[in-house]
């Protein structure tokens, strides 16, 4: 929240009842509060009533938030997915590179965001090469499997083409993980290039990739 401060109408953290006593800042754009009995009376609307955190908006508003970012992201020399010779890179933030897709996954789990929004993340090829420049690939990818745990038992979503090709990214991206830890530069080439073996990844999804990287 305090990341996103100049990008969210007020009230803010400094607005927060009880803050520099009850709550206060800690690394990593944390807020910490005084005690944990303070977080399990937020947590529990029936004790806190009015006071009752929702966390699940939480989530979908720094998502949201944090999707500009996703989608502003650029490497050098491209500007909007098409090439542009003296184009400055467009670096995601840091807290985005580390949090966006957890903050995403989150509030789709709680049924707060549509689907697609993952796979707006997902088609993002310069900031997923930000997410593993920046060592946070691992973190991505366990949000990924985190909510595609939460949706595979649903029958109404788990057959959507949305759910499918979020599995698939997330096939892909544990098939590759290594790879593009070492070479984050060359991700749609290893993912196009090398076989796939043994996981199953739709036509959509490898169409998907094409279309990008044809338009790179």
């Amino acid at each position: 929240m305090l990341k996103l401060s100049d990008q969210l109408p007020s009230p803010t953290l400094s607005d927060l009842p009880g803050w520099g006593c009850l709550f206060y800042l800690g690394s990593g754009h944390v807020v910490l509060t005084i005690h944990k009995s303070l977080n399990d009376w937020l947590r529990d609307e029936k004790l806190s009533g009015q006071w009752a955190v929702d966390e699940a908006i939480g989530h979908s508003i720094l998502g949201i938030n944090l999707l500009k970012e996703v989608t502003k992201a650029a490497d050098k020399g491209k500007d909007m997915g098409k090439s542009k010779e003296g184009a400055p890179a467009v670096e995601a933030s840091k807290y985005a590179l580390k949090y966006a897709v957890l903050h995403i996954t989150k509030a789709l789990s709680c049924r707060r965001l549509d689907l697609g929004l993952l796979n707006i993340v997902l088609g993002s090829w310069p900031f997923l090469r930000q997410v593993f420049q920046s060592g946070h690939g691992g973190k991505l990818v366990e949000s990924l499997a985190e909510c595609h745990s939460s949706f595979s038992s649903r029958e109404e979503i788990s057959s959507t083409p949305a759910f499918l090709y979020a599995q698939d990214a997330l096939y892909c991206s544990r098939r590759y993980f290594n790879d593009w830890e070492k070479n984050p530069g060359a991700m749609e080439k290893l993912a196009l290039s090398s076989p796939l073996q043994s996981i199953k990844v739709s036509h959509s999804y490898t169409d998907f990739l094409s279309s990008i990287s044809d338009h790179s």
